[in-house]
């Protein structure tokens, strides 16, 4: 989802509406499930806030789509465990929450908490010109996310290949 809200921001240059991208950890049949809340609550965003871009909500908070990432889980939902000697058995576990996309750098534009808390100084404002679909991607793109300085990275890469390439290095 975070690849794609990233695509359809650059995709859609001029955006004079919000484009709200959601999902769920746990899913709509299950009866304690995240989906109703994001999907009633991305509806209300698209119809209701000035926000002319793509957003991702997911887990009370409204992230911008090109700067959102996907956070990786540190507990699985589902647990092995051993119930007997002849079976093992697998046990929904706590995860935590369901956090599953991130802003690094960048605050929230909105959280749920009773009401929807909107920072309108983080919204972009409403563009001056027409809308503008690009449709030709450009597929000579490499993300990297380097643990150290992405400094350090830039001039190995290039030297590996001939063509041009855009580069996105993240930390």
């Amino acid at each position: 989802m975070a690849y794609t809200a990233a695509a359809l921001g650059f995709m859609l240059e001029n955006l004079g509406k919000p484009v709200v991208l959601t999902g769920s950890m746990v899913p709509l049949a299950n009866v304690h499930n995240d989906a109703q809340r994001n999907i009633v609550v991305s509806a209300m965003v698209a119809a209701d806030l000035d926000a002319p871009e793509v957003l991702i909500f997911m887990n009370k908070v409204l992230l911008r789509g090109v700067r959102a990432t996907k956070v990786p889980q540190t507990a699985a939902l589902f647990q092995p465990v051993i119930c007997c000697p002849e079976h093992v058995c697998s046990v929904q576990i706590d995860a935590g929450d369901y956090a599953a996309f991130d802003s690094p750098n960048f605050p929230p534009l909105a959280t749920l908490g009773v009401n929807l808390d909107v920072q309108p100084k983080l919204l972009m404002p409403q563009p001056r010109k027409r809308l503008k679909v690009h449709y030709n991607l450009d597929t000579r793109i490499l993300c990297l996310r380097c643990p150290t300085s992405p400094q350090l990275w830039v001039n190995p890469i290039c030297l590996m290949r001939d063509d041009p390439l855009h580069l996105t290095l993240t930390r």
